[in-house]
């Protein structure tokens, strides 16, 4: 704290009066952010290894549903969200003769659990452009990490 006396000369007088004491005071601020580093979560295709922000997933064993070139935007609380590119296609009249269909989706993983010490993401949504969700028969539970 500075304390500082100001004094002002009265008129016609050069004696220097005291009128008032004003009382500086400093305060330091100091902006302080917590950051709370990503938790280590881990997913688990059908195919493939446990990965950290992982840039494709393999969601069925038999190549019906894939997601290439993945980005993420977010990582590692509740919910995982990014974006990729869906090669997907259904079995009809069977697999291997399906028409293969592609596009742009939107991914959120979320439903954390805990396999074996890792922390892994066990539900995925997949969302295309117009809104709707990926059929939901492409998203079998065959890539379950636990």
């Amino acid at each position: 704290m500075v304390l500082a006396s100001v004094a002002i000369a009265a008129c016609g007088s050069s004696t220097p009066k005291p009128v008032t004491a004003v009382t500086i005071k400093t305060i330091a601020s100091a902006t302080t952010t917590s950051t709370t580093p990503a938790q280590l979560v881990y997913f688990q295709g059908a195919v493939g290894s446990a990965a950290q922000r992982p840039k494709s997933l393999e969601l069925t064993g038999d190549g019906t549903l894939s997601v290439d070139g993945v980005q993420w935007t977010s990582w590692g609380g509740p919910a995982a969200t990014g974006s990729g590119n869906a090669s997907y296609h259904g079995c009809t009249p069977n697999c291997a003769a399906a028409p293969v269909h592609t596009a742009l989706v939107s991914i959120r993983l979320f439903g954390s659990r805990v396999c074996s010490g890792r922390t892994y993401y066990s539900g995925v949504t997949l969302t295309l452009n117009s809104g709707q969700l990926l059929d939901k028969s492409f998203l079998q539970r065959s890539w379950s990490p636990c």
